[in-house]
């Protein structure tokens, strides 16, 4: 009893040091930051230009939620607010205060300078004279501003084509696709909520919200009371989901992987040699960095197979991912809209950014995605977008589809 006593006491006093600790970081922080404000406006920075040389997270990570609103009240009054004072005093438009204030209280709570922080890019050009008129699209779910690229070329049935043909069109060509009915026929369409908990309900996932908010803690809320780890077995998962924002999304059993086809297009990736991404574009060719455990010469190397699980609707921002993707669907209706960030990178502002790189895209340093809403895009201030030419590709139960490597993408299930 002694000992529990001693230790109990000892890891208070850690807990209140390790507190301790945490506030006077927090308090350094802001101080250095307030610093760094008076700096740059005493050397003449201002407005737009004064926040873009603030943010200290560009290149590294997403902000979190309050940290826009610190950069502001940094640079004003530093009460802990953001009023029209703090921004005046930074040099930054009034109409546009006003514009995301979107309750018009005369503040703007975090929520609001995020939205602000996240897209200002653009904001500092946007035309405010627009609100009476907006723009086609304005608004609206992503897309909505003109109509989508042809896709007649990029829907597939089988026979699908020569894998080399496919590669060439698509991979080397930096296009989606669509492969029509490649899982039918296979265990896996017999999935049925009764048929997985039967035979699959043991099986521990990983879950996440199934409408994607990022840096948006509230997509967490149902997810927090339901598991507090964010793991259910299938069973469990099937039986408690209904209505809540939560969804499966976790590594594929094997024993699950073996009823699911990968489309044999997309197979006869050499495992003898591949690019060389330490090299320079046009890159070289090197020896493969994963060989085949049997020796084959061929057989495209899966990074990872996952399983996505979920009824009612699910949705996704507007993002990237390093990898070539198969998205294969068993149930349901999804839209996919694709965006050529080579062609388009101007038009966006990366939440994170220099994490794209499209003069050396093998080295992406990590996934990026454009702080929007997907279901009504503001383009007054995302005004770069509405000339921005996109794919549009309709998957059904049975489908793949191909996501090219570090291509731009937003799905959301229709039915």
């Amino acid at each position: 009893r002694p000992a529990i006593c001693t230790s109990s006491w000892l890891l208070g006093w850690l807990v209140l040091l390790a507190g301790g600790l945490q506030r006077q970081l927090l308090v350094t922080a802001r101080g250095r930051l307030e610093q760094q404000a008076e700096e740059l406006m005493r050397k003449g920075l201002s407005g737009y230009d004064l926040v873009d040389k603030l943010d200290m997270w560009f290149g590294q990570d997403t902000p979190p939620i309050p940290g826009p609103a610190k950069v502001l009240d940094a640079i004003g009054n530093k009460d802990g607010r953001v009023t029209l004072e703090d921004w005046t005093s930074a040099k930054l438009p009034t109409a546009h205060f006003d514009y995301f204030d979107k309750d018009s209280d005369g503040r703007l709570d975090k929520d609001e300078v995020y939205s602000w922080f996240m897209q200002r890019k653009f904001a500092r050009t946007m035309n405010l004279s627009e609100v009476d008129n907006p723009p086609k699209g304005h608004l609206q779910r992503i897309g909505s501003w003109k109509e989508p690229l042809p896709s007649e070329g990029l829907i597939y049935h089988k026979p699908y084509p020569h894998p080399r043909e496919f590669w060439k069109r698509h991979m080397d060509g930096y296009l989606p696709a669509v492969l029509k009915g490649a899982q039918h026929g296979w265990p896996c369409m017999n999935w049925t909520k009764e048929e997985l908990t039967k035979r699959f309900g043991w099986v521990d996932a990983k879950l996440e919200p199934k409408v994607e908010g990022r840096n948006n803690n509230t997509a967490y809320r149902d997810l927090d009371k339901l598991s507090p780890n964010h793991r259910l077995n299938i069973s469990d998962y099937l039986r408690l989901e209904q209505g809540k924002n939560v969804y499966v999304v976790s590594i594929i059993p094997q024993v699950m992987a073996w009823e699911v086809a990968h489309p044999s297009v997309l197979l006869c990736g050499s495992r003898s040699i591949m690019v060389d991404r330490r090299s320079k574009p046009p890159y070289k060719l090197a020896k493969h960095e994963y060989p085949h455990e049997s020796g084959h010469d061929w057989m495209t190397h899966v990074f990872e197979a996952n399983l996505w699980m979920g009824t009612g609707r699910t949705r996704s921002q507007f993002h990237y991912d390093k990898e070539w993707n198969v998205n294969c669907l068993l149930t349901g209706t999804k839209r996919w809209f694709f965006l050529n960030a080579f062609d388009h990178e101007e038009d966006i502002q990366w939440a994170r950014g220099n994490k794209f790189k499209a003069k050396n895209p093998l080295n992406n340093a990590w996934t990026d995605w454009i702080y929007l809403e997907p279901d009504s895009v503001d383009l007054i201030v995302q005004h770069k977008l509405r000339n921005a030419d996109y794919y549009e590709l309709i998957q059904e139960a049975g489908d793949c589809i191909f996501i090219p490597y570090a291509m731009p993408h937003q799905v959301e299930k229709m039915d």
